[in-house]
């Protein structure tokens, strides 16, 4: 079930920064703890998106909700993809002792 967060990476196949962080993409998509989230790979040849998104490296990541961008870097540092994508999560979801039982 989605809640909305699209965690977006902007990359090339060409390029070797993109290369070594792509295994750790597809982890953390196939991550139960985040699968309530939308990983979407977008390809340096889309080259509108790239523009219309401000992509200006790769790989380059946007943390998206409701069509708000909530985060943005680049570069290949594994721990920061992990701890923006835990922080922005964080942010939207309530702890356990403000959420509403049905």
């Amino acid at each position: 079930k989605s809640t909305g967060l699209i965690v977006a990476l902007f990359g090339a196949s060409w390029s070797t920064p993109c290369q070594r962080m792509m295994p750790t993409f597809l982890k953390y998509a196939s991550d139960p703890d985040f699968e309530h989230m939308t990983f979407a790979l977008i390809d340096a040849d889309d080259e509108l998106l790239f523009a219309a998104r401000g992509i200006r490296a790769v790989p380059s990541y946007q943390l998206i909700f409701l069509g708000e961008k909530l985060a943005s870097f680049s570069g290949d540092d594994e721990l920061k993809l992990r701890s923006e994508i835990m922080r922005v999560q964080d942010a939207l979801v309530p702890p356990p002792s403000l959420q509403v039982s049905r």
